[in-house]
């Protein structure tokens, strides 16, 4: 399946799952499958993703995302690492950010670009706090090369 992780069920294959049960996340408001009634972190995350594409205009459940997702909640539960490498328009941020929120830990992100944390604090955590129905803080701390102090000032002045 990719990714090393176990996808939820679907409907479609529901019924050759005999163990298997259709619960209801009230927080989520997403249909999961669960086993023994209870929810996996990487079900509960891609139900929070398909209750996201939902709620945006022209959204749509994008399968690498819900793989990745999977992935991320799951090394996330194991308390491992992972590495993925998904392509343009994947929906990476959502698919790592997803799972990050709904296991409730203190998460750093950290990123290559300045556009990219721009776009992760000025829209894609916003979103998410007012859709996801799960609670959530976030800060943007920038490294000391991006803050100016009058000894760096001085050295590029010359003064």
């Amino acid at each position: 399946m990719g990714f090393g992780a176990r996808l939820p069920t679907t409907s479609s294959n529901l019924a050759r799952q005999p163990d298997a049960q259709v619960c209801f996340g009230a927080k989520l408001r997403e249909w999961a499958v669960c086993h023994d009634g209870v929810v996996s972190d990487a079900e509960r995350a891609v139900a929070g993703l398909a209750r996201l594409a939902a709620a945006t205009d022209g959204g749509e459940r994008r399968e690498p995302q819900a793989r990745m997702a999977a992935a991320v909640a799951e090394a996330i539960d194991r308390g491992r690492h992972l590495l993925v490498q998904a392509g343009t328009g994947t929906g990476q941020s959502w698919a790592y950010l997803v799972p990050a929120i709904l296991a409730g830990r203190r998460t750093v992100v950290a990123t290559a670009t300045k556009a990219l944390q721009d776009q992760l604090a000025g829209k894609d955590l916003p979103f998410l706090q007012a859709h996801l129905d799960h609670p959530f803080e976030f800060a943007v701390l920038k490294g000391r090369s991006n803050y100016a102090c009058r000894q760096r000032i001085a050295e590029l002045t010359g003064d």
